[in-house]
């Protein structure tokens, strides 16, 4: 598998829902899922205990946020789509 070969996310493949999302948790993996169900619903709800920075911190309940992360090309592309100018 390569990066050409991975598949890209295609928001014209969501089916469309009427109503409301609500995702728990405001991480990286929060907030991708809150993006991409944007393309389905009306309203997504984002609920997270800490109140989010303005600044990018770590934050206290985010234990690993500390360590050192590495993001692959797929991931850093596909971040791309769904956030634009993103990276």
């Amino acid at each position: 598998m390569t990066v050409a070969t991975v598949p890209r996310y295609d928001s014209e493949q969501v089916s469309k829902r009427n109503g409301r999302a609500v995702v728990v948790g405001a991480g990286i993996a929060g907030l991708v899922a809150a993006r991409v169900l944007a393309d389905a619903f009306d309203e997504v709800t984002v609920i997270d205990r800490d109140p989010l920075p303005d600044e990018p911190v770590a934050r206290r309940g985010v234990p690993q946020a500390r360590q050192i992360h590495i993001l692959w090309e797929a991931g850093r592309a596909t971040l791309e789509t769904l956030f634009p100018g993103y990276l």
